[in-house]
Order: structure tokens, then sequence, then C-alpha cells
């Protein structure tokens, strides 16, 4: 009927209008999205830190960190010296003591020596002479047997070697006391006897020391320039092993070693080496045998952690910022270095360190807050809102309104930094 299609064209009508009216709402209330960039200014931070390293410190120790102490095993080495000198020796004299007795029929006759030493056979090759201290001396004679045990005379054999060394108890007549100067028997006033032949000369102890002429081995200067370039080969080899040890303990760790090359400390051991001596003194060198001779040598360091000293560092940096703020993206943490080190993990470095900082936000309670606010009230909201220096910008997609969308979810916040006329994220 007539009015039936009437009906049904203004539900139509109505329909459509509604939907019409759903579709307008949507765009302009719905679909609309917007970003809003916050511009804070911030702040740039530079420092110099300096972080103490030792055993056993906490990790999360503020300018600390830990290290460890290494030290190596003891190497040894051995290495041996010939000697290749040779040197003669002369012919020593033996030594020993004459004694006295009168072989005649008078008593209590005294002998004096002077002028040249007398010299006395023993037997067809031996000889001794009296010493510079028996000559000009005055010796009792007792008759023989009996011998001048009281007042004895120093002798050398003048025959030189071991020959010289004759036993004990031995006796012999003056050979030669018709040309040994004057010879007084009694009284040196009574001037020179030549009746010496009745004197009568013993040993009560042996003569001794006589020694042939010999070879002897000695250490040459150029055997103890050869002993010290084998030590220091053998220093430098050991010392490259110590070294090796520390990095292989070590392992990811760095050996702290300062400017000055303190740090790594190799303790060098060496013996005491031969002297050189010169064959051609006068003076007999000392006999020398092949030797060896031993080098010990051991190393200790103190190592660290470089990543842990660069958190270390990065720490100390953000200790730096206000409580209310916070420190950018991105520092630049320099590499530490070496200060001064020593033993047992005792190290100090330094290192630059350099960002930005800038205020907190809070961005979710700002994006509820201008949800449906015209772009200009939103502005200025949250630049009240902002440290002092800071710009806000805003755009809308898919096209500008007088209002923000009315929903905070189609509201994106983004925070840059401004650092010298140029942003920082």
């Amino acid at each position: 009927s007539l009015w039936a299609g009437q009906r049904h064209r203004n539900l139509t009508l109505g329909v459509g209008g509604g939907i019409l009216l759903v579709g307008i709402l949507a765009v302009l209330f719905v679909l609309p999205w917007a970003t809003i960039t916050l511009g804070v200014r911030a702040h740039q931070l530079s420092d110099t830190v300096t972080i103490q390293g030792t055993v056993g410190t906490s990790q999360g120790t503020l300018d600390q960190i830990p290290t460890e102490a290494l030290q190596t095993t003891t190497l040894s080495q051995n290495f041996t010296v010939t000697p290749s000198g040779t040197q003669q020796l002369a012919p020593v004299p033996a030594t020993g003591t004459l004694e006295f007795c009168w072989n005649g029929a008078s008593t209590g006759l005294m002998l004096s020596f002077q002028g040249n030493s007398p010299e006395f056979k023993a037997g067809s090759s031996v000889g001794f002479t009296t010493t510079s201290a028996g000559e000009n001396q005055t010796v009792s004679l007792p008759s023989c047997p009996s011998y001048s045990q009281g007042v004895a005379v120093q002798a050398d054999a003048n025959t030189l070697g071991a020959q010289g060394n004759v036993g004990s108890g031995q006796s012999w007549n003056w050979s030669n006391y018709s040309n040994s100067g004057c010879i007084s028997i009694g009284s040196p006033q009574n001037g020179c006897n030549n009746s010496a032949g009745s004197l009568q000369i013993a040993n009560s102890s042996a003569m001794t020391g006589g020694a042939n002429a010999t070879t002897q081995s000695v250490f040459s200067t150029s055997d103890v320039s050869a002993a010290q370039s084998q030590m220091q080969t053998v220093d430098t080899s050991l010392t490259q092993k110590a070294q090796r040890q520390l990095r292989k303990a070590a392992g990811s760790l760095v050996l702290a070693q300062d400017p000055s090359g303190n740090g790594i400390d190799v303790t060098v051991t060496n013996p005491t080496l031969p002297t050189g001596c010169n064959t051609s003194a006068s003076n007999p060198c000392p006999a020398a045998k092949t030797q060896t001779f031993t080098v010990s040598v051991s190393a200790a360091a103190s190592a660290y952690n470089p990543q842990v000293a660069r958190a270390a560092v990065l720490k100390d940096l953000r200790s730096k910022v206000p409580t209310d703020a916070e420190l950018l993206a991105d520092p630049h943490i320099g590499t530490p270095r070496v200060v001064s080190a020593g033993a047992g993990g005792s190290i100090t470095l330094t290192a630059k360190a350099s960002g930005y900082w800038a205020a907190k936000l809070d961005l979710k309670p700002l994006q509820k807050k201008v949800a449906f606010m015209s772009p200009g009230s939103a502005r200025t909201y949250l630049l009240s809102q902002l440290p002092g220096a800071s710009t806000v910008s805003i755009r809308q997609s898919p096209f500008g309104l007088p209002w923000l969308p009315l929903f905070s979810g189609r509201i994106h916040l983004v925070r840059v930094s401004i650092t010298q006329g140029r942003n920082a994220g």
C-alpha cells in the first residue's frame, strides 16, 4: 500500500542517516590521532673518574672494583760453567824446626849464627837453610844426644818440592859450616870457630809444606763472560715463561701496569758467579772445577675486568646526576687507564666520562590530561608541566581538528632532549 511504502522509505532514510552520523562522529572523534613531541632541555655532564681496585671489594661499591692478585709458580733452570784456564804453580819449599847439640868433649857451650844463613844437608839431595829469624841468633848447645828443643831454629828446604818433606826424628851433620859466615861456638867474643863439624842437627817434628810444581784449572775472564751470558739467557727465558703464566692465569682479565712499568713484578734470583782470574798474575788463582748454577724466577701481578671498570665509571657518572633527573642514553665512557699498580691486587684507574642529563618525566598522566583539549590549550598546559626552555609540537592526522582525540590512547607523547641546538635521544 501507499502507506507501507512510505514507511519503508522513511526507515531506509533513517538507517542511512544514522550510519552517516556514526561515520561523521567516527571521523571527528574516533579515527583522528595526534603525536605530541616534548622537547626537554638536557644538560651536559663531564667527569674524570678515579676507581680503586682491591681484592675482595664488592662489585657494587661506588668508585671501587674487585681485582685479583695473581702469582706464578717458581720457575728454575740450571746451567754449568767449566773452567778453561790453567795456571802453573811454582814449587813450594818444606819448612820446619831444627835443633842442635854438641858432639864434642866440652859442655855448656852456645852457638851463635853470624852472617849468611847456614845450610844443613839432610841426606844427599835435600838441604835446609835457616830463615832470617834464625840468623844472628844464639842457641844453647846441650851435649848430644840431648837437643836444643827449647830454643829451635826455623829453616826452609833449599831444594824445592815435596822431597823436602822429610820425616821427624832425623839427624845429620852440618855440611857447609866453613862457608856459612862466622859460627861461634861459645861466646861470640871468642871469634869464629871452624869446629862446627862437632855440631849435630836434628828435627823432632817432620818438615812439611813442600810441594812440587803443578798445573791447576782456574776460571778465566772469558769463562766468567760466558757464564754471565748463559745466566742472562736463562733470565730472559724464565721471565718470558713467567709472564706467559700470568697472562694465562688472567684469562679475560687485564694485567694492570702503570706508565712507569709497575704492576707486573718479576723476581729473578741469580747465583753468585765465579770471579775471573788473571792467570799471569803472581798470586795463585783459586782452583776451579765445573760448577752447576741455578736461576729462579717468579712473577706476580694485579688483574681487573675492563667491563667491570667501565660499569664503575658509568655508575660514578650517574651519581653526579641530580636526584630528580636521569642520565640520557649512550654516554661516552673513555677507556680506563692504569695510574698506579702494585702487588696483591692494588690498582688505581682513571677514565673520562661525559653525557647529558635531563629532568625525569612521567608521560602517562600528561597523555590523559590533554585528551580532547584544543591544540593551543594542550601546548600551554604541557609547557607549564615541563622545565624551562622546553618545547611542544603537535601533529594531527589524518587532518587537523580544533581538538585533540577524545581517547588518550590515540595521543602519542614523544620525549626528545634538546642539547645545544640539536636533539638527543
